[in-house]
């Protein structure tokens, strides 16, 4: 995170991390889809895309809900 100037243990370092992970693993998904055939090559791409958009969405709603001041105890 240095590299981009995000401070570590920030939400956008968190989010940040959770996009590049899922689309490195979209990125490795897509060689599994060329072996099935060149015609299938980036199909498994949106999955891991909805699935990071999934997670900072869910971030995103407990982060507002804990600003309300509607977060469970212990959190």
């Amino acid at each position: 995170m240095r590299v981009l100037g995000i401070p570590r243990g920030t939400w956008l370092s968190s989010q940040v991390q959770i996009h590049v992970a899922f689309e490195l693993s979209a990125l490795l998904h897509c060689m599994g889809d060329l072996m099935i055939d060149r015609a299938h090559f980036g199909r498994s791409w949106a999955f891991f895309a909805a699935n990071a958009l999934a997670i900072t969405l869910e971030d995103t709603i407990f982060a507002l809900a804990k600003r309300a001041g509607l977060a469970p105890a212990g959190r």
